[in-house]
């Protein structure tokens, strides 16, 4: 069954936090970035992005893990928006060189998004959990596109526009 559920994506820098503290603020449910929480939870606790890139297996089967869990509570028929959904694992996972597994063809597998609205690149500046060069998000973008793609979902690509234009143009296409 394919849920009224939508992702919201694309390549660091694509302004999806941006786009997603909007379509909330107009009354829509939305899904946090597990790996920006997470991130975050890490960093509250003393361990810096150093050390948690030396662990990156292990921390994308927490993403994993995690996304999984806050996806299973969800009501399965109401509208809501992700920041990011299990799909993107695809291109984390190839991006920082490991190997695709169970563990995450399980994850895919149980992946029913209605839509994928890919963000086009806005900017790629650091923000202290995102440190990707603007050349690092670009392969990120391909990747993210490249690996929905690959797992049949519909994408449709989503322009660089003012925030509330950005919101009209999501809502207008689901």
């Amino acid at each position: 069954m394919v849920r009224p559920w939508y992702v919201l994506t694309g390549g660091p820098g694509a302004g999806k936090s941006t786009s997603i503290a909007d379509i909330e603020k107009r009354g829509h449910t939305v899904a946090p970035e597990m790996a920006r929480r997470l991130f975050q939870e890490k960093m509250d606790r003393g361990e810096d992005l150093s050390d948690i890139k030396n662990h990156m297996e292990e921390f994308q089967h927490i993403i994993l893990a995690r996304q999984l869990e806050m996806e299973s509570g969800l009501p399965e028929d109401k509208t809501i928006f992700f920041d990011r959904g299990l799909g993107d694992q695809i291109a984390y996972y190839r991006f920082f060189n490991l190997k695709e597994d169970d563990e995450l063809r399980a994850a895919l597998d149980m992946a029913k998004y209605k839509k994928i609205f890919m963000l086009d690149l806005v900017n790629a500046e650091s923000d202290g959990v995102r440190e990707e060069s603007a050349a690092e998000a670009a392969i990120l973008e391909e990747y993210i596109r490249k690996g929905y793609e690959r797992e049949g979902f519909e994408i449709v690509r989503v322009p660089v526009l003012p925030v509330g234009d950005r919101t009209d143009f999501i809502l207008a296409n689901l």
